[in-house]
């Protein structure tokens, strides 16, 4: 009798504990959800003044992105329907999740295609400065995002590098990544996209 009162308890100790591994699953994939999309307004500023206005804030540069971000200032509007220094307008944005890949597949080439298949397209460079004003670290922590690259046109160095802005360290500092085609990236590197 007593080994048929523990068989049960221990069933429903079992039980208890997967249930509440669910739960706990459940929460950041809740939580993911409601993170994945974001939304940025454009307010007249130049990319120099944006970028001055983030230093004075006391947001971290990294030197390399300051030099890409001079280097394409004069191109971030030419040519695209999305002028961000157009005052006013909005720009929302999604991040693709490194969760949708698997390692071995997680590569530019295969998240630029798997975000075009879903209808998002490149941004506006200036998005990456804007979007450290709506972006926070406990959000990044909360997907586990150690960084966000900005899937915006590649800016090609003369070394035939390409790369793109982003930030690091949870959102503590504008960066820059070299993104070309095959490279792999890791579990903890999402990548925006503006939204159709």
């Amino acid at each position: 009798m007593k080994k048929s009162i523990f068989a049960r308890i221990l069933v429903l100790v079992v039980i208890l504990y997967f249930v509440g591994c669910n739960q706990k699953q459940s929460q950041p994939e809740n939580q993911r959800q409601q993170a994945l999309t974001f939304s940025v307004t454009s307010d007249g500023r130049q990319s120099a003044q944006v970028l001055q206005d983030l230093l004075d804030s006391g947001y971290a540069v990294k030197s390399y992105a300051k030099v890409i971000i001079d280097k394409s200032s004069s191109t971030i509007t030419t040519g695209k329907s999305y002028d961000l220094d157009t005052t006013g307008r909005s720009y929302d944005l999604e991040i693709v999740l490194p969760s949708n890949f698997s390692d071995s597949e997680r590569t530019t080439e295969n998240i630029i295609a798997y975000a075009k298949a879903r209808g998002m397209v490149s941004l506006p460079n200036k998005t990456a400065l804007l979007a450290l004003t709506v972006i926070s670290v406990e959000q990044l922590k909360k997907l586990n995002l150690y960084a966000l690259v900005f899937m915006h046109e590649p800016i090609k160095t003369l070394y035939g590098d390409l790369y793109r802005l982003g930030l690091s360290n949870f959102g503590r500092w504008l960066d820059v990544y070299a993104t070309e085609p095959g490279r792999k990236w890791s579990r903890e590197e999402g990548f925006v996209f503006l939204r159709p």
